[in-house]
């Protein structure tokens, strides 16, 4: 996609955010039980950008983590980050298309490996879909990916929901730009009806490096059947669940901490209004 090409690292601004924080909390403790024992799983990290959690992913127990991003850019930054860490001979990354299926290596990139990840994850990649084909032909590329038994896809995704105008409306109305990224809804539907275009809004914190600056890029929210059906229509048969945002500042000292850092420690109308209309989701389905 070319908006990334030229965003680029610009992207991490994100993982600087209080939102960051949150989503990052609610991926690990659904995909890390998946990784153990530690060093055993292979794992293809789709629309992977500058590879934030496919470092992640090895730290949590991965065992190896192929990363998948469109953007030329976004791969060359992948690179450099694990060029930095412990994990750089356990990782590979590939400029590819989550909407062009393929069979992704999971060895050495040079065909000859074994088939088959233990789990595909799709950090914010299924919400890249404008309609129902382009859907089924990124679960497409996980099903094409996983082991044919015991193989796991787990994303995060935005919240599911066949009624996109009441939702839509309650976020573009919600204090979720206390958090540092926020989506601003379109006012209608697409013209197809299958949901709604949106702008992601980033804002780096006050605490950001010195030059630090937001991005802006659209992205689309589909109705939930949507993904249901095209999961289903790309030969992905097993569970399907939807699990909700783990939300920080619901009890215990870590969670205050981060309702405070966002300012609504005292506002409860605007910490009702993250809880009534997340913006976070976690798929887990299972290949059969």
């Amino acid at each position: 996609m070319a908006q990334y090409d030229t965003i680029g690292t610009s992207y991490d601004v994100i993982k600087t955010t209080a939102f960051n924080k949150l989503e990052q909390v609610s991926f690990r403790r659904n995909v890390e039980p998946l990784l153990h024992p530690p060093g055993t799983k292979t794992v293809l990290d789709l629309a992977c950008g500058t590879g934030f959690y496919s470092q992640r992913l090895l730290e949590w127990g991965a065992a190896s983590v192929v990363g998948v991003d469109v953007s030329s850019a976004m791969v060359e930054g992948a690179v450099e980050r694990l060029r930095r860490t412990p994990y750089s001979d356990r990782s590979r990354f590939e400029q590819g298309d989550g909407m062009v299926p393929r069979r992704y290596d999971n060895q050495d990139g040079s065909g000859r490996g074994p088939g088959g990840f233990d789990v595909v994850t799709g950090t914010w990649f299924l919400n890249y879909a404008e309609d129902a084909q382009q859907l089924r032909l990124m679960f497409e590329t996980v099903a094409a990916n996983l082991k044919p038994s015991g193989g796991v896809f787990v994303g995060i995704c935005l919240h599911p929901t066949d009624d996109l105008a009441a939702h839509a409306a309650g976020v573009n109305r919600s204090a979720w730009n206390r958090t540092g990224v926020h989506y601003v809804y379109d006012e209608a539907a697409m013209a197809s009806g299958l949901g709604y275009r949106f702008k992601v809004v980033a804002t780096p914190p006050a605490s950001a490096p010195p030059g630090t600056r937001g991005i802006e890029f659209e992205s689309f929210h589909l109705k939930k059947r949507l993904y249901e059906e095209a999961a289903r229509l790309a030969g992905l048969q097993g569970r399907l669940e939807w699990r909700g945002c783990e939300f920080l500042g619901s009890g215990g000292n870590d969670g205050d901490d981060w309702r405070s850092e966002i300012g609504l420690e005292k506002d409860e109308e605007g910490w009702n209004s993250l809880r009534e209309y997340p913006q976070v989701c976690i798929m887990v389905l299972r290949r059969e």
